[in-house]
């Protein structure tokens, strides 16, 4: 059995392994349903909280553009948009509900905006993971040292 010391010093090596899916590892081309799964389920693996959950089903994406969550796929493909508008909401919907993350990243953006807040999204996130280390490791020190 681990000690408290053993999961906390687990658990800034979990945070500081935590990759986010950049721009430019989005494809440049349009994707089919499957792709896109699959695509997601290869990036965002880490987020599952158990090893047989998906990260991402056809269903979840249908409901989405349902939702106006997510614009409709054109001609059943999903561009670079559509990925990046999914990256967010699968990793928001983790702490927010649908609701609030629809809030924070409405539908009917044009690219351009898209990138631009996709962009900040993963600045924000990296900064959040690291300054959470950067707490736990002040918080924690007679635990740590």
């Amino acid at each position: 059995m681990k000690t408290n010391e053993e999961r906390v010093r687990d658990l800034l090596g979990y945070l500081g392994s935590l990759s986010h899916v950049k721009p430019e590892e989005i494809p440049d081309i349009d994707l089919y349903m499957d792709q896109v799964t699959t695509f997601m389920e290869s990036h965002l693996k880490d987020m599952r909280r158990h090893p047989e959950d998906k990260v991402l089903t056809k269903t979840m994406i249908n409901n989405y553009a349902k939702n106006n969550l997510l614009p409709p796929p054109v001609k059943k493909k999903y561009s670079k948009i559509h990925i990046a508008y999914l990256i967010m909401i699968c990793t928001l919907k983790q702490c927010l509900s649908i609701s609030n993350v629809s809030k924070m990243i409405p539908n009917g953006l044009s690219e351009e905006e898209v990138k631009v807040i996709y962009d900040d999204y993963v600045m924000m996130h990296k900064r959040a993971a690291l300054y959470f280390i950067d707490q736990v490791r002040k918080n924690a020190r007679p635990v740590l040292d």
